[in-house]
């Protein structure tokens, strides 16, 4: 069992540590902050130490360090202070939910991956990578580093995903497709070709409808 540092206290961190709790294959022993954002001394009943010092308080010879933050600035601040915790001496823990990875997939530093996401053979995901529940990465395709891959994302077989990518909920990567760095794919889109890094593409959502739903609902009784 490894005892992990997780870098955050928000809902990001809540998640990942509820979800490596339940596997029971290691263990969450304290949280880390920048100091400037540190309001309380305890999160979920672990200790929270400022960032700056939390090498004193949780050496990198008795832990790993899990930067637990969302995709703010396109996952920049995640990158950020993975490179941080590295450079304070930290190796970064991953946790793919479940049962694991099936023994071909290929898995960086600093990867998460909840339960009831996929990863087919031969699939790699890079460091820094958040894949969500229902999310598939295909077999033979590669998800960059520090991208985002949202519930129930598909990502076909063979494809590429760059780095720093927010994949949005429901959204389709074809096979053998290439997105480009810097990728925003909005939720329900559906990439069938290869995609330029910056792209921004987006699926428009769906209309209200013109009754409201007690007229719907008197409507659907009569039928």
């Amino acid at each position: 069992m490894t005892d992990i540092v997780l870098f955050g206290t928000g809902m990001v961190a809540d998640v990942v540590a509820a979800t490596i709790a339940r596997a029971g294959r290691d263990r969450v022993v304290a949280h880390t902050v920048d100091r400037a954002v540190l309001t309380a001394p305890e999160h979920r009943g672990r200790p929270v130490w400022p960032f700056e010092e939390i090498e004193t308080h949780v050496p990198p010879d008795r832990a790993r360090m899990l930067v637990a933050v969302g995709y703010h600035d396109l996952n920049a601040l995640r990158a950020a202070r993975c490179a941080d915790a590295r450079a304070k001496g930290y190796e970064l823990a991953s946790h793919v939910g479940g049962a694991g990875a099936d023994p071909t997939v290929t898995v960086g530093g600093n990867v998460v991956v909840l339960d009831g996401a996929g990863l087919q053979p031969y699939a790699s995901v890079a460091e820094g990578t958040f894949v969500f529940s229902g999310a598939t990465v295909g077999h033979h395709a590669s998800v960059g580093p520090f991208c985002w891959v949202t519930s129930n994302s598909v990502i076909s077989g063979a494809s590429t995903i760059g780095a720093r990518c927010f994949l949005g909920l429901g959204c389709v990567i074809g096979h053998r497709v290439t997105v480009g760095d810097g990728c925003v794919v909005g939720a329900g889109a559906r990439l069938l070709k290869d995609a330029a890094p910056d792209g921004v593409y987006l699926e428009p959502g769906t209309d209200r409808f013109r009754l409201d739903t007690p007229r719907f609902l008197r409507m659907t009784r009569l039928a």
